[in-house]
């Protein structure tokens, strides 16, 4: 059976949860079998990608902690399994354990050279400050060439803004942020990015237009709507401050935590209006 290396990451900026920055794309290969070769065999196989399904459902689900449990044991079996060492390494990603994430996925970058693996291999290397490596990685893949282009580019255009913005030089990050949108116009992160890099310029309009985008892209998405309320705050416009707020707070999907923050987040609001 093949299952083959489908699942990316790409990090949000660091400020946020480190947990929420998990993107996984969950593309299950169709069950392959080749000429069987004994029924003890063919239930090996059956087990291991039964293994990976499940580790890859247990990561969609917020659990790395159990995804890690099903995939040592494919990887006790099969250690070069391509995808269990690249769904370990997003496992080790969403542990906080970046170091070992990076030991994982370059021994899948070995076997592999593959787009999504090397979306995930920079990812590593970015919460370790390998930035030159991550910045490799990306342009090896960016530059191959291919019969059949990688369908998620705008991941590979946001890493290196990521790079770019890590690395001081701002004009590149905003080039490449802005790339990954144009590529995607749905794609959260970079909007959320790009709105940093103009807020941290006072350039407060094209931030607010970048947010209003990550806000369609993510309707329940607690960041774009902290940062659009603040906005608001600062330039005295309370009533459109309260309107977000109540709009947001009927949103379906949104998380407990989340809508502990919103309420402190009017709480503040109502403290602020009331000066």
């Amino acid at each position: 059976m093949n299952f083959s290396p489908k699942h990316d990451l790409v990090l949000k900026p660091t400020i946020f949860k480190f947990l929420s920055a998990i993107s996984v794309i969950l593309v299950v290969a169709s069950c392959q079998t080749s000429s069987p070769q004994g029924s003890d065999r063919i239930a090996s196989d059956d087990r291991q990608y039964m293994n990976l399904s499940v580790a890859a459902s247990y990561l969609d689900a917020g659990r790395p902690d159990k995804a890690m449990h099903e995939l040592t044991s494919v990887l006790s079996e099969k250690p070069n399994n391509i995808e269990a060492l690249n769904l370990m390494g997003l496992s080790q990603l969403a542990l906080s354990n970046p170091k070992k994430a990076v030991i994982y996925l370059e021994r899948a970058w070995k076997i592999e050279k593959s787009a999504p693996i090397a979306v995930n291999l920079s990812s590593a290397y970015l919460e370790v400050k390998k930035h030159s490596d991550a910045e490799k990685i990306i342009n090896f893949v960016l530059n191959a060439k291919t019969e059949k282009p990688y369908r998620h580019q705008e991941r590979l255009y946001h890493n290196l803004g990521l790079v770019a913005d890590r690395t001081k030089r701002p004009l590149l990050a905003e080039k490449m942020f802005k790339k990954a949108v144009e590529e995607n116009p749905m794609f959260y992160m970079s909007h959320l990015q790009l709105s940093k890099l103009y807020l941290e310029r006072r350039k407060t309009d094209l931030a607010k237009k970048q947010l209003e985008s990550a806000r369609f892209a993510c309707p329940s998405c607690y960041e774009p709507l902290k940062e659009l309320v603040d906005i608001h705050i600062s330039r005295g416009e309370f009533t459109s401050a309260r309107q977000l707020i109540g709009d947001y707070k009927l949103t379906e999907g949104i998380s407990t935590s989340d809508r502990r923050k919103v309420n402190n987040l009017e709480s503040k609001l109502s403290r602020t209006a009331t000066r």
